[in-house]
């Protein structure tokens, strides 16, 4: 392939419906035609990922794993959707032992869902924010980005959201918010556009979702910073960690 679009790794692949949305990454990847950032139909992703294009030998299974593809069954997140019923629906439809696995065709066929970004490798997310609608500047100024969906892995982990991220460092800069250091001013070349991004609420306070702006509540910070910000519980404020440098260095 002559240019990498996708994270496949990120792909459980233990299931066929795992495989089938794998195929679909591999079938956009490979056209030059196809916007992999735009809405597609359900109807459409069928039309890409026929049983023909695919190793799956039966047309139930085929059926039953496109329907799983786009379910939220064994927490898969394959898809960022226009309604966020059609998620349910599918899940639901799935867990149905005397499902129809033909009938998305009638009920949902024109729902619209865009890949999850999660699946799409960071060098292609530059236009990612724009969502290729012509949004205006005004309007994307008002675009929310949710943080903090919690995630069981052994213990609570929280989702970071790295748009939100590209916001604040493209708003701010490289420059630490505490210290004001330009890390490759320090380390040369291999520090270069090397920054953290400090939640100013830590998200391991925050029990659900939340509307995050990335230019209020997120802010970059040093390694070292971002470190003895979280030295003590609840985190230092910024203007609490200068005011500790400034009597410091006097």
């Amino acid at each position: 392939m002559k240019n990498r679009i996708f994270d496949y790794e990120k792909i459980m692949l233990s299931s066929n419906a795992d495989r089938l949305f794998r195929r679909l990454l591999e079938i956009i990847e490979e056209s030059s035609t196809i916007d992999h950032l735009k809405k597609y139909s359900i109807e459409e992703i069928s039309k890409l990922i026929p049983k023909s294009k695919t190793h799956i030998a039966k047309s139930s299974s085929y059926n039953y794993a496109f329907m799983g593809m786009f379910s939220g069954q064994r927490d898969r997140d394959y898809f960022i959707y226009s309604n966020t019923e059609v998620r349910k629906w599918f899940t639901d439809t799935c867990n149905n032992p005397s499902r129809n696995n033909l009938a998305w065709r009638k009920e949902k066929a024109f729902e619209e869902v865009r890949i999850n970004p999660k699946y799409i490798l960071t060098s292609m997310l530059k236009t990612y924010d724009e969502e290729q609608d012509h949004i205006t500047q005004s309007e994307q100024a008002h675009v929310k980005f949710i943080e903090g969906a919690s995630k069981k892995i052994v213990v609570n982990a929280y989702e970071r959201n790295q748009r939100a991220r590209e916001k604040c460092i493209k708003h701010n800069g490289y420059k630490c918010s505490v210290c004001k250091v330009v890390l490759k001013d320090v380390y040369g070349e291999i520090a270069k556009e090397f920054i953290h991004v400090h939640h100013i609420k830590p998200l391991c306070e925050i029990d659900k979702q939340y509307n995050i702006d990335p230019i209020k509540d997120l802010k970059p910070v040093c390694p070292n910073c971002h470190a003895i910000l979280h030295r003590s519980r609840p985190a230092l404020s910024i203007e609490e960690l200068k005011d500790i440098i400034h009597k410091v260095r006097k």
